[in-house]
């Protein structure tokens, strides 16, 4: 399931996110597989709440991955929620002090 839906992820991306969506209900401990499934679901737009869903999925999984952190406050951000967004570009700011990416994000919140 989880080859087929990133053979797709080039033409039918929201194929690919239904089928990486299954790909994450049959493997629910796999961080990765869930930050990428919150990251594509992100990108097309179709539903934040699950973007965020599968993003704390994947920071719970991994708690100090920098990626999963940013990405998620980025779902967070879009979606109006500034605070949850705060709180984990803090810990990513914590996890990486000299990102600037990060410092920017923070201060534009």
């Amino acid at each position: 399931v989880r080859r087929k839906a990133e053979m797709l992820l080039h033409g039918d991306r929201a194929g690919a996110a239904e089928l990486l969506e299954e790909a994450a209900q049959l493997c629910p401990t796999d961080a990765e597989l869930a930050h990428k499934l919150s990251n594509l679901i992100f990108e097309i737009g179709s539903d934040l709440a699950k973007a965020g869903l599968y993003g704390e999925r994947a920071v719970a999984l991994d708690e100090d991955e920098l990626r999963f952190r940013k990405s998620l406050a980025a779902v967070y951000r879009r979606a109006g929620q500034p605070q949850k967004a705060r709180k984990h570009l803090q810990r990513a700011w914590e996890l990486d002090p000299l990102d600037k990416e990060i410092r920017l994000a923070l201060q534009t919140l």
